[in-house]
């Protein structure tokens, strides 16, 4: 009797054993999938990001400092003596060369998501980039007081960066809500947008790097779309 009990608890513990492999296979193959989804879309990302920074340097950048070149050479050809105006019109220049240079800066990886938080890197970016008067939003983080760990803090800023551009490239005129929340080891993020005048769709493969970025922390999405208007529910792992 005992024998046979035995070979009965081996039986169920390779048959557990099976289970676990294959569903750890399983999820092998998916991450995989995803990942290889992921990387493409950030080569793509990539190649866009480098296509704004060579136009950003080449036709704002370059001109200004070639713009204040030439003034500092004319001034050495009359003997080293600034007009008062060109002067002045120098010093605006190279001023607004480095808010450029800033502004690429804090595009490219805010310094406020690492000392700050991912609070104050969301508003400051939505504050930044929404600058028309047609494109507002609102953003909600109240419950959230506490840090999470960078690699939650980082695919959740990135998503609300992929949303807002999503929105710019779809209508010149919308509402955007973004609202942070942890509940149950999670961080909730619930967004919406409204186009008003418009009734413009954000086509599936626009959210293909909220998909993969929500994903690869292994989170859970909902996405619900309709004309003019949509939006995203996730839930990003925060242990």
């Amino acid at each position: 009797m005992a024998v046979k009990k035995d070979r009965n608890s081996s039986e169920d513990l390779l048959k557990y054993l099976e289970v676990r492999l294959e569903a750890s296979e399983s999820r092998e193959r998916w991450l995989a999938e995803h990942f290889q989804a992921l990387s493409r879309y950030l080569l793509v990302e990539q190649e866009d990001e480098r296509r704004q920074l060579s136009k950003i340097l080449h036709d704002n950048i370059g001109q200004s400092l070639t713009a204040a070149i030439i003034n500092m050479q004319m001034a050495q050809m009359n003997a080293g003596q600034f007009d008062p105006e060109a002067l002045t019109q120098t010093a605006e220049i190279l001023s607004d060369c480095l808010n450029e240079v800033r502004e690429m800066s804090l595009n490219l990886r805010p310094s406020q998501l690492d000392e700050l938080g991912l609070n104050m890197a969301v508003e400051g970016y939505l504050q930044r980039t929404l600058t028309h008067k047609n494109q507002t939003f609102e953003f909600i983080a109240d419950e959230l007081t506490e840090r999470t760990n960078a690699d939650v803090e980082t695919t959740a800023f990135r998503i609300v960066q992929d949303l807002a551009s999503n929105c710019q490239r779809n209508s010149e005129k919308f509402h955007l809500i973004i609202q942070f929340k942890p509940a149950n080891q999670q961080l909730c993020m619930t967004m919406a947008y409204d186009f008003p005048e418009s009734s413009a769709v954000i086509e599936d493969e626009q959210f293909l790097g909220i998909r993969e970025r929500t994903a690869m922390l292994m989170g859970d999405l909902e996405i619900n779309v309709e004309a003019g208007k949509g939006s995203i529910y996730i839930e990003l792992p925060l242990g």
